[in-house]
């Protein structure tokens, strides 16, 4: 999780050697499983600027596919994560 306030800009870069990992953002008070996320879960080019609406901790989940992990593939990642005005 990682706290920002609203009207400040969360940007992401995932990297992922073998494209296997994804990511989604939650906003304040969401959480995986219960509600939807405010990001695509598929980044394009692997990077994400996302203008926040809330003020408080949002949610980073970086999954992998179950396809791939059934078929024992690891979804190896880095991320880079700024928040800024």
């Amino acid at each position: 999780t990682v706290y920002a306030k609203a009207g400040q800009t969360l940007a992401l870069e995932l990297s992922s050697p073998n494209n296997l990992a994804e990511v989604n953002v939650f906003a304040p008070g969401d959480r995986p499983g219960i509600a939807e996320a405010i990001s695509r879960s598929s980044i394009e080019g692997g990077s994400l600027e996302l203008a926040l609406n809330e003020t408080g901790a949002y949610t980073i989940q970086v999954y992998q596919m179950r396809n791939s992990a059934r078929r024992g593939q690891t979804a190896n990642y880095s991320i880079d994560l700024k928040i800024y005005n």
